[in-house]
């Protein structure tokens, strides 16, 4: 069964009150540096190809997908990396379980014939 991991996004906030400086063919003031905010998302275990630490930074890491890209999540490496091995291992589980008892459903078939 597929699982799902919580984990807290990095993203640029807009600001509303903020003119549109590329609509008007000008340049983003320099001394505006980007805000950022992080966001609730739920994705797919198996979508997850690997964590990435970032050197040097204790609250944030990548997290690298399978198609190829990359976000920034608020997590400590190590604790990201236990949370999804803990996910991984009860998928492997689950999974020997589902086979098990699909086996058993097949040989008490074969019993009953």
């Amino acid at each position: 069964m597929p699982s799902r991991i919580e984990l807290y996004e990095k993203y640029e906030i807009q600001d509303n009150d903020e003119p549109d400086w590329d609509s008007m063919g000008v340049s983003s003031p320099r001394n505006q540096s980007p805000q950022y905010g992080y966001r609730r998302t739920m994705v797919m275990v198996d979508f997850i190809e690997r964590p990435i630490e970032i050197p040097g930074n204790k609250k944030e890491i990548i997290v690298r997908f399978m198609s190829g890209e990359d976000i920034v999540c608020l997590a400590g490496f190590d604790e990201f990396c236990i949370a999804l091995h803990d996910i991984e291992e009860q998928m492997r589980i689950e999974d020997e379980l589902l086979g098990y008892e699909v086996e058993q459903m097949a040989n008490q078939s074969n019993d009953t014939e």
